[in-house]
């Protein structure tokens, strides 16, 4: 359902002109704001869950690994934060 709904959403996008005026008009909607925010949130878990598997594999020394461990979770906490303020700046 969610493929569909992707496909849809794609669709309608690549058989119409895109403008500024289009893409505020979308974003302004608090559902379009929470499904991207849900995309980016989902995309950074399965970043720190894959990184986080990849330092357990090849990062033998232990504070090394915490380190990087805690440098790529503040890292994607910082682009979720981010892309949150992007979000609910645009007015309607």
């Amino acid at each position: 359902m969610l493929f569909a709904g992707g496909a849809l959403f794609a669709g309608y996008w690549l058989s119409s002109p895109i403008d500024f005026t289009t893409w505020h008009a979308v974003f302004q909607l608090t559902s379009i704001k929470l499904l991207v925010w849900l995309l980016v949130a989902s995309l950074s878990l399965h970043a720190w869950i894959g990184l986080r598997d990849v330092l357990m594999d090849y990062v033998k020394p232990t504070g090394l690994r915490l380190a990087l461990n805690v440098m790529f979770i503040l890292a994607l906490a910082m682009y979720v934060v981010w892309v949150s303020q992007i979000l609910w700046s645009v007015n309607g």
